[in-house]
């Protein structure tokens, strides 16, 4: 046996051997898992963050020791934002050795409190409404894996204001009157958890207020919006109070009182703009009393 040949038989036994001093226990580059942080890719002004991301592997259980040498690269439209990762696992220990990728490995990854990288992409300063593309990119030891990519909607843009399609004359009888409302977005109006319009009713003479007589909390009587796209909704509002004064009714209930009233309804978007408010005025008077 040559010189050459005993060295590296020695070589390949002191690496069998001795303590493991890679950080990372597979020998394949990091990928990245990215999601959205709002729905279906769709934000808004009070959201910081544009995504999540996590590093991943083809096998569960090739993650990563504590010391592995994992960088992240983070884009918005193709320009770099900052994204550092933070580690995830349970304890700052690095993996027993050796580390081999056998059925041996689970077991001792799960002793050894290995995990994942995490992070964020933070929406960029002054950041436009509109489509946006975001990337992230892992390297470590073993190379780059293939960059995550995810569309992102970023509305800082309110609805229209509320147009009327029905409401009292200026001057009525109507001691019931109905409100219909509309209103369009650019984006998406419909929310999964909020309502598209807030709507409100008071009268302003006399002095007073129009208490609700009803468990909803809302200033009408709403039937649910109607909203036959994404971005176009219509709702429907009936006055059903009776007004107070210092503790004592008066009028018919469920029925206004003569006096000025004032209507106003705004529209909320599915992340949170609001419109501008649409108002309306009306007097609410009296029938005369047919003469016998």
């Amino acid at each position: 046996m040559g010189l050459l040949a005993i060295a590296l038989a020695v070589l390949s036994l002191v690496a069998r051997t001795a303590p493991a001093q890679a950080d990372d226990a597979n020998s394949v580059p990091p990928q990245v898992k990215l999601i959205s942080v709002g729905d279906e890719g769709l934000i808004g002004p009070g959201k910081t963050t544009l995504a999540r991301f996590s590093t991943e592997a083809p096998d569960p259980s090739w993650e990563y020791a504590p010391r592995s040498k994992v960088s992240v690269t983070c884009t918005v439209d193709g320009l770099a934002v900052p994204c550092a990762p933070t580690y995830s696992g349970c304890c700052a220990q690095p993996a027993p050795a050796p580390i081999t990728l056998d059925a041996r490995w689970g077991a001792q990854a799960s002793s050894a409190g290995l995990g994942t990288y995490v992070g964020e992409v933070a929406v960029p300063k002054d950041l436009s409404s509109g489509l946006h593309a975001v990337a992230v990119v892992a390297t470590d030891e073993d190379g780059t894996g293939q960059p995550a990519t995810l569309a992102v909607t970023y509305d800082a843009i309110p609805p229209l204001a509320p147009e009327l399609t029905q409401v009292p004359s200026h001057l009525t009888h109507e001691r019931k009157p109905i409100f219909r409302f509309a209103a369009t977005d650019g984006v998406r109006l419909i929310s999964k958890r909020d309502e598209p319009f807030w709507a409100a009713l008071r009268r302003l003479d006399p002095p007073g207020q129009v208490y609700r007589a009803n468990p909803s909390g809302s200033y009408l009587s709403v039937w649910g919006p109607t909203c036959p796209t994404l971005r176009s909704c219509s709702d429907r509002g009936q006055a059903v109070y009776e007004a107070f004064e210092r503790g004592f009714g008066y009028g018919v209930p469920e029925r206004l009182v003569a006096g000025l009233y004032e209507f106003r309804v705004r529209a909320r978007d599915a992340v949170g703009n609001v419109s501008p408010y649409t108002t309306y005025r009306f007097r609410v008077v009296p029938r005369r009393k047919r003469r016998r």
